[in-house]
């Protein structure tokens, strides 16, 4: 074999491995060389780094690729590429969120049930997750925060020691709490015997109820029933008021004979007469009778 056909042959072995390793490479990464992708658009607040070229996962499965990101007012424009034989809902999430540490992006795009799915080139609202970067930069605010706290409580507690303030303070408050365990201590027993006490009070009145149970049932019907008696009596009552007040107005209003007795004196001084009369004619009879009666004899 001459030298030139050994370095054909060599080459020819190179070349077909990087052909096997770009291919294999590409086969493990489930990497298409031709993927048709329909674009459409995303408005965030803000991106936290994202760029072009960053996964899109549909459900958890990688389905795109970020094609731009573009900083308009007030908001930034991603301009998104999900493969052909996607169909996204127009109600589906879309969030942007991190990968790991160091703060890689992805938009993650949960679908939704809506029957109207997303076209090509329409634009959609999209929620941005704050990161662990977004979190480490929030939190040197927050230990700021706490240190100056921490500052304020030392100060405070020196000048307390400093006027012997703090030393009466828990001298205070172990005093206290050694009267508090007297007093558990001391009134533990009484404690105890009063429940005691109360159970068997609660036993008592339960063998009370259960034994004149039937009794106390039959005494509320016999309650009730009475009840709805008083009731009607004063319905009835009512019916007998209301009709006095008629009778009474009636006779104020000088009606019927008794109503003209109460306000009419005419007929009182009438009858007071006719009376006088009768009286005088009695007497008369009474002293001459033979003028009002005559007895003839055959």
């Amino acid at each position: 074999m001459t030298r030139k056909g050994l370095e054909v042959r060599v080459g020819a072995v190179v070349v077909t491995a990087g052909i096997i390793l770009v291919v294999g490479t590409m086969w493990f990464q489930k990497f298409q060389l031709v993927e048709k992708r329909y674009p459409f658009f995303v408005e965030f607040e803000q991106v936290g780094g994202l760029s072009g070229g960053d996964p899109i996962m549909v459900n958890g499965v990688e389905r795109g690729r970020v094609n731009e990101v573009h900083l308009e007012a007030g908001h930034v424009v991603a301009e998104m590429g999900i493969r052909e034989d996607v169909i996204l809902p127009d109600d589906s999430h879309i969030v942007l969120k991190s990968i790991g540490i160091m703060g890689e992006r992805f938009v993650a795009i949960t679908t939704g049930a809506s029957r109207r799915a997303i076209a090509e080139g329409d634009t959609v609202e999209g929620v941005f997750l704050a990161g662990l970067p977004e979190v480490m930069g929030g939190a040197g605010t927050v230990l700021e925060d706490v240190a100056a706290a921490a500052r304020d409580l030392r100060d405070v507690a020196e000048i307390l020691a400093a006027q012997g303030k703090l030393q009466e303070t828990m001298d205070n408050l172990a005093a206290a709490s050694k009267d508090m365990r007297e007093i558990a201590a001391e009134g533990g027993p009484r404690l105890t015997g009063a429940l005691e006490k109360f159970e068997s009070a609660s036993t008592t009145m339960d063998k009370l109820l259960t034994k004149h149970y039937a009794s106390l049932d039959s005494s509320l019907a016999a309650f009730g029933r009475a009840g709805g008696k008083v009731e009607v009596t004063v319905d009835n009552l009512d019916v007998v008021s209301s009709d006095l007040r008629e009778i009474t107005a009636s006779l104020r209003a000088g009606e019927g004979g008794l109503g003209r007795l109460l306000v009419d004196d005419t007929l009182v001084n009438r009858l007071e007469a006719t009376i006088s009369h009768l009286d005088s004619l009695i007497l008369d009879v009474r002293k001459r009778p033979g003028r009002y009666l005559k007895v003839e004899l055959f």
